[in-house]
């Protein structure tokens, strides 16, 4: 009998815990879901406190720029001029520094020298540029405007300036000479901290 009392009372002892057991895990539970609650909220305020003011000037311009880049890259592709946007930005470089280095003006674009090598090709290949030998290095080729190159760079220009009338409307005159006199100090300024060395090779001349 007290063999059987005894079995009886271990058995009570263990439904008793298996019934306690789950209680206790739901509030460890609901704790949880609490402390993460509050992590999520103190994420939320940590990321509004943190968000970054997207009416900077350094914000503006390069948001200007990607608008104005999506609107040129649309306006070459309906101009019927025989040229990707991207050759005739590369065009563009090559008559804003004639005689640049194909580094030089990949590093200006932003682009790899290979891709800008496939621009190039095909800017040769319509007889808008040519590959000259630079005389300070063997290796290396100065990229020059051939004399076609004249009318098409003409035909470029008539696109920007559609781009820049749209983007310029409501603009008075005084504004718009203001605002391209100080983007003029922006860039200045910008390039001041390029190496010296690198800014002197590109604009020495041609000979």
């Amino acid at each position: 009998m007290r063999e059987s009392s005894v079995l009886q009372n271990q058995v009570k002892l263990r439904f008793i815990l298996s019934i306690k057991k789950p209680l206790c895990s739901r509030d460890e539970n609901n704790k949880n879901v609490s402390g993460a609650q509050k992590l999520k909220s103190v994420g939320r305020e940590a990321l509004m406190n943190s968000r970054i003011n997207t009416d900077s000037l350094a914000f503006l311009v390069s948001d200007c720029a990607r608008l104005i880049r999506a609107a040129f890259e649309r306006r070459i592709l309906v101009a019927g001029l025989g040229l990707t946007a991207g050759e005739a930005r590369t065009l563009m470089q090559v008559a804003a520094i004639n005689g640049s280095r194909q580094l030089d003006i990949a590093s200006r674009m932003g682009l790899e020298p290979m891709t800008v090598s496939a621009f190039l090709d095909k800017l040769q290949a319509r007889g808008l540029i040519e590959r000259q030998p630079d005389p300070l290095d063997r290796r290396a080729k100065r990229i020059v405007l051939s004399e076609s190159a004249d009318a098409k760079l003409k035909q470029i220009d008539k696109e920007i300036c559609e781009v820049e009338r749209n983007a310029t409307q409501g603009f008075g005159k005084e504004l718009q000479v203001q605002l391209h006199d100080a983007l003029c100090d922006f860039r200045s300024n910008l390039q001041k901290a390029e190496a010296p060395s690198e800014v002197e090779r590109e604009l020495r001349p041609v000979d």
